[in-house]
C-alpha cells in the first residue's frame, strides 16, 4: 500500500498502437498546466516536421519534440488524434488556433527535481526503459526488474508517496489506455526510475 505525499490529477489517453508516447507525454503536462485538453497529434507532426530522420512507428526524440511544441499545442478538437500513422507528405499543421502550455526544459534524471517540480503542482515526463513487470503492475505497483526491453518509453509523473516500509514511489500516468495499472496509473519504486531512467522533462519556470 503506497501512501501519496503528492498526487496531480490527470486523466490516461490511449496511444494506440504508434510510436506516440513522447507527443502524449507533451500534450498531458502541457494541458495539465493549462487546464486544456491538448492534441497530441500536433505534438507529433510538429516534431515530425524537424525530424528529417524520422520514419512510421520509430517514436520521436524527445528534444526535437520539446523543442518542437515550446510556442504550445493546440485544444484536442482542432486536430484530433489519428489512430494510424501519417503519410507522405506529412499533412500540415493548423494555423490560426490559440496554442496552450508551457515551454519546457529537458534534464537529467534527479529525484529531487521531479519531487520540487511535483510540490509546485507541475507532471514530470521521463522517459524510461520498460520491464516485463512494467507491461502488467500488480495492484497498481510495478516490481523491480533488471531485465529491460529495448527502447524507452515516455510517461508522465503525477505524484510520489512511500510503502509500508518507508521506501519511495513515484506515481506514473501511462498512454496505454484505462486498463493498464489503475484507471491508467501506477506506481514505480525510486530504484526503478533510477535504475531505467534516462532524463525528465517539465516546467522549470
Amino acid at each position: 500500500m503506497i501512501q501519496p505525499r503528492v498526487t496531480i490529477p490527470m486523466n490516461s489517453r490511449d496511444q494506440g498502437n504508434r510510436g506516440a508516447c513522447v507527443a502524449f507525454s507533451l500534450a498531458g503536462i502541457k494541458g495539465n498546466l493549462s487546464n486544456h485538453l491538448l492534441s497530441p497529434e500536433y505534438a507529433y507532426l510538429a516534431a515530425v516536421h524537424q525530424s528529417p530522420t524520422w520514419t512510421p512507428n520509430a517514436g520521436l526524440d524527445v528534444r526535437i519534440a520539446i523543442a518542437a511544441t515550446r510556442m504550445g499545442l493546440p485544444e484536442d478538437h482542432h486536430f484530433p488524434y489519428q489512430q494510424s500513422e501519417p503519410g507522405l507528405p506529412l499533412p500540415v499543421l493548423p494555423t490560426g488556433v490559440p496554442l496552450h502550455g508551457p515551454d519546457l526544459a529537458l534534464a537529467a534524471l534527479d529525484l529531487n527535481k521531479i519531487k520540487q517540480w511535483l510540490g509546485l503542482g507541475r507532471p514530470v515526463g521521463v522517459l524510461v526503459s520498460t520491464t516485463q513487470s512494467f507491461m502488467c503492475p500488480i495492484d497498481g505497483v510495478v516490481v523491480f526488474e533488471t531485465n529491460v526491453f529495448p527502447g524507452r518509453h515516455a510517461v508522465v509523473i503525477v505524484g510520489y508517496g512511500h510503502d509500508q516500509s518507508g521506501m519511495e514511489h513515484y506515481l506514473i500516468c501511462n498512454s496505454w489506455g484505462v486498463a493498464w495499472g489503475v484507471n491508467g496509473h501506477a506506481w514505480v519504486p525510486n530504484s526503478y526510475l533510477t535504475a531505467h531512467a534516462s532524463c525528465i522533462y517539465g516546467a522549470d519556470k
